[in-house]
């Protein structure tokens, strides 16, 4: 679902992770940014979707995940 008053943009970015089990290790991921529409002030709400490999006793599975985000413009 694309923002109603803004667009929706992806870039692939890699850093060291802070903490846990693998601190220290360089990974990669994706920043989603949004820009409103000039002079645009409120809410605004998108969805992103992506598929994930699983690997769960053995076996491969893909996982589909979706996540909402709500911006608010002021």
């Amino acid at each position: 679902m694309a923002p109603k008053h803004g667009k929706v943009s992806f870039k692939q970015v890699s850093g060291k992770l802070q903490e846990g089990r693998c601190a220290g290790k360089t990974v990669k991921g994706t920043l989603v940014l949004y820009k409103p529409n000039k002079g645009y002030k409120g809410e605004d709400v998108f969805k992103v979707g992506f598929t994930m490999d699983m690997y769960v006793s053995g076996s491969a599975k893909i996982r589909n995940v979706v996540d909402k985000y709500v911006i608010t413009v002021k």
